[in-house]
């Protein structure tokens, strides 16, 4: 049974000469039409085109493969039929050809097509045509290394803006909070179109511009991770010291903490009048607290364990 087209639909199918936006929601049918406009393309009278002239685009590998699929069950589908019909026609020709030329076809993602015009063209671009392109599992292994070692030319040569950096974000003896901040930094700058020329932009920035700006607005939503995570841990301790035997002396000092923190969370900038001395001794105040935090645990679970303890023996 053929498929009935909307007016829309069919406006596109049928288009030529020129560029063309699509637009149009999730299961509308978007595929289906981008099929039938490439079959149009390959058997058109006038001026049809092969198959493998097309480049077809798709965000991930499975979508491509299934494009080709379906692309492979329409030329098959109306092969069958043709042959059924004039097995010598010039169109059952055309189709032929096509179902030998789907395996050449450029359907796939951006990256694969870049990658096989680099491999088609290796001389050219001066790289060994052995070069493949790392998983995922990689990428993660050699971005820590990456960081690993930056971090530790960093550490030796003791710049003062990075001792100052590692004393605003560290937590600890860890850099595991500075590392990450790198990422999810590097991973924003991917997204944009050119990285080199936002960072020159951003980081040459005097503190007077800062609000407001794109860096601003990464290091507040990472700034708005960690104080999600510190309003959670402290939200934690005070339901624990309101529990049977739990520390209840320290429920007031946790409720400042969780009361501190909302108020933190709803800050809408990075700048501020702060000194470094008194940004430092904040960093203190919460240190000491999540001490605090943990002595009084320890105590709980003991406590605990004792009543558990003695209320077996009983």
């Amino acid at each position: 049974m053929e498929r009935k087209w909307t007016d829309e639909q069919l406006a596109v199918i049928e288009h030529r000469g020129g560029n063309l936006l699509v637009s149009a929601a999730a299961g509308s049918g978007k595929t289906a039409v981008l099929i039938e406009r490439i079959m149009g393309r390959i058997l058109d009278e006038l001026s049809p085109i092969n198959i493998d002239e097309l480049l077809v685009v798709t965000f991930t590998r499975d979508a491509a493969r299934e494009m080709k699929e379906r692309i492979g069950s329409a030329i098959a589908e109306k092969l069958e039929a043709e042959v059924n019909n004039d097995p010598d026609s010039q169109l059952t020709r055309r189709l032929m050809k096509q179902s030998a030329l789907l395996s050449e076809a450029n359907m796939s993602t951006i990256d694969s097509f870049c990658k096989k015009v680099v491999m088609e063209n290796f001389k050219e671009a001066e790289i060994d045509p052995a070069v493949r392109t790392m998983d995922d599992t990689e990428g993660v292994i050699i971005r820590k290394k990456v960081i690993e070692d930056l971090l530790e030319a960093e550490y030796e040569r003791k710049d003062d803006d990075f001792i100052n950096f590692v004393e605003y974000f560290a937590r600890g003896k860890s850099d595991k909070v500075i590392e990450e901040l790198i990422l999810q930094l590097y991973r924003f700058s991917e997204s944009l179109p050119d990285k080199e020329s936002w960072f020159d932009k951003e980081l040459t920035r005097q503190e007077a511009a800062f609000e407001g700006s794109d860096f601003e607005e990464v290091l507040l939503g990472f700034c708005m991770e960690m104080l999600r995570e510190l309003r959670s841990e402290a939200e934690k301790f005070v339901s624990l010291s309101l529990s049977p035997y739990g520390p209840s002396q320290y429920e007031e000092a946790g409720s400042a903490d969780v009361a501190l923190f909302t108020s933190l969370l709803q800050a809408d900038s990075l700048v501020s009048s702060y000194s470094l001395r008194e940004r430092q001794a904040l960093e203190g105040f919460l240190q000491k607290r999540s001490l605090m935090w943990m002595r009084a645990k320890r105590k709980w679970q003991r406590t605990s364990g004792m009543l558990t303890k003695k209320a077996s023996t009983s």
